[in-house]
This record gives C-alpha cells, sequence and structure tokens, in this order.
C-alpha cells in the first residue's frame, strides 16, 4: 500500500466524515487501511490512509481534501 493521504483531523473530531471516508472504502470494494498517524509541528493529529492504487489514492484525497503523496 505505497500510495498514503493524510488527512487534517479538525479539533473536536472528524464526526460524520469518518464515516464518510470508510463509505468510501465500501463503495471502492477494498478495505480501508491506516498507517501510523502523526502530529504535525502546528500540533494537529495525521490520519494517513494507505491505498495500493494510485488512482483511488487521488480520488479519495479530493473528495476529502487530504494530501496524497507515495511512500517515500
Amino acid at each position: 500500500f505505497p500510495h498514503i493521504v493524510e488527512t487534517i483531523v479538525p479539533p473536536g473530531s472528524l464526526g460524520k466524515r469518518l464515516n464518510d471516508m470508510y463509505e468510501f472504502h465500501t463503495q471502492q470494494g477494498i478495505r480501508a487501511r491506516l498507517g501510523l498517524g502523526r502530529r504535525d509541528e502546528n500540533g494537529r493529529d495525521i490520519i494517513r490512509w494507505c491505498f495500493a492504487d494510485p488512482t483511488i489514492a487521488f480520488i479519495f484525497a479530493n473528495e476529502f481534501g487530504g494530501a496524497y503523496g507515495p511512500r517515500s
């Protein structure tokens, strides 16, 4: 799963948006895979979503506002 999309968790949580993210995976017929989360230099929590297919990763990033990039 070399294609990573990082999403910032807003203050208070992702709420319904997290359900929508899991539903996206269901609609694509794939299992949600999460990488090791992290905290950025501004103290914001980051969730790392991992994808095998770069096209699906790109679509996910566009739909949910994440930063897409291959795993380094």
